[in-house]
């Protein structure tokens, strides 16, 4: 999460025992401070994270049983040839991305907690000098630093998405994919920035250790402008290539409106930066900032596990046929039919009939596009003649 700290000097007894002078005729209050946004930060997390663990809980379960299901029923492979196949290792790698930027927002969550219990959401001039020390000490430094990674990989798993969508597009793909290096080449110097942003390192939080430390303004403007660039790009240049595509208009206005819904995200970061050039009272400010950060993680995170959650609604509603009870658990059988033998496949999970295999002037890709719950543009592009 981006700081706003005062370097040097920014734990200064007040008049009156407070981390920071109060605005003339106020009086600051240690037993009973008056909120300034703390309620509301708590509010935002409480909701927030376990809406984006619910639905990172959805795609993580959809890709292991329902996506690993058609797999396992593609009756021409067996696992480890997928697993060797480049299609196999991108089914893998998105749910990664997936993970590590769940893990970080838990991680940014749990450093958040702690800057509550230190004094975020109070005015500067209310809390104590020890503890605007200790919420500067690690959990600020700790939390600007999450920040990063955790941001990189949601945006990662959202390209990976719409590189999965546009992937009839070779020109559109790969361009994705370039994007995603060019991220991590720009996110690689930010993070080291913050990492040293003072020599030595401890010089960040504590008054007595001398040393040289970066403009820290400076750097969380060009962090945040940049996210907001980045942003911007992710949610607003797929709208016009959606148009292009041969889909229906359906799955075009479910993509927009997920873009839309994404580019919540990209206010929000203004919004921080508005707050970066114009806030003074640090530790009030912080708890507006963490909280417009965990909006702008949890928008991303929740866009790309969107997805996952129609591929659950529709294996609920269409549940996968019973197996027969004189049929051996696992196997592989032939049928003739027009005087030719289809291959299906039995296992454990579903039953793969032969009136399942691709219909006529369908392609198997078809069947295989529900990953992306319904946004896949094979179906509408891909045709066998």
């Amino acid at each position: 999460m981006d700081t706003l700290v005062f370097l040097k000097g920014r734990v200064a007894p007040g008049l009156n025992g407070g981390a920071a002078p109060p605005p003339p005729g106020v009086i600051p209050n240690f037993k009973n401070p008056p909120d300034a946004g703390r309620i509301a930060t708590i509010a935002v997390f409480a909701v927030c994270y376990p809406l984006s663990t619910a639905l990172f809980a959805t795609r993580i379960y959809s890709k292991i049983v329902i996506i690993r299901q058609l797999v396992l029923e593609d009756g021409r492979h067996c696992p480890t040839a997928l697993f060797l196949s480049s299609a196999y290792a991108m089914l893998i790698y998105r749910p990664v991305t997936c993970v590590l930027a769940w893990v970080l927002m838990t991680a940014f969550t749990a450093t958040s907690i702690q800057l509550i219990r230190h004094g975020m959401g109070y005015h500067t001039w209310d809390v104590a000098p020890d503890e605007y020390a200790e919420m500067l000490k690690v959990w600020v430094y700790i939390t600007s630093i999450l920040y990063e990674p955790a941001a990189y990989f949601t945006k990662v798993t959202l390209l990976l998405l719409l590189a999965r969508v546009f992937a009839v597009n070779t020109k559109v793909s790969k361009g994705i994919h370039y994007f995603n290096v060019a991220l991590l080449i720009a996110y690689i110097p930010l993070l080291a920035v913050k990492i040293a942003l003072c020599q030595p390192i401890p010089g960040f939080w504590r008054q007595d250790v001398e040393g040289k430390c970066l403009d820290l303004r400076e750097i969380l403007i060009i962090d945040v402008a940049f996210a907001i660039a980045t942003d911007t790009l992710i949610f607003t240049i797929p709208i016009p290539l959606i148009w292009q595509l041969r889909t229906p208009w359906t799955k075009k206005i479910k993509f927009v409106l997920l873009l839309g819904a994404g580019g919540a995200a990209t206010a929000f970061t203004v919004y921080r930066l508005v707050l970066l050039n114009n806030g003074r009272d640090v530790a009030a400010n912080f708890a507006m900032l963490d909280l417009l950060t965990m909006l702008e993680l949890t928008i991303g995170l929740v866009c790309s596990c969107l997805p996952a959650v129609n591929i659950l609604i529709d294996r609920i509603r269409k549940p996968p046929r019973p197996r027969p009870a004189n049929r051996p658990r696992t196997g592989r059988f032939t049928r003739r039919e027009n005087g030719k033998r289809i291959p299906f496949t039995w296992n454990w999970i579903e039953v793969t009939l032969p009136d399942e295999q691709p219909q006529s002037g369908r392609s198997e890709r078809q069947l295989n596009s529900t990953e992306d719950g319904g946004l896949s543009t094979h179906n509408a592009t891909t045709v066998e003649s």
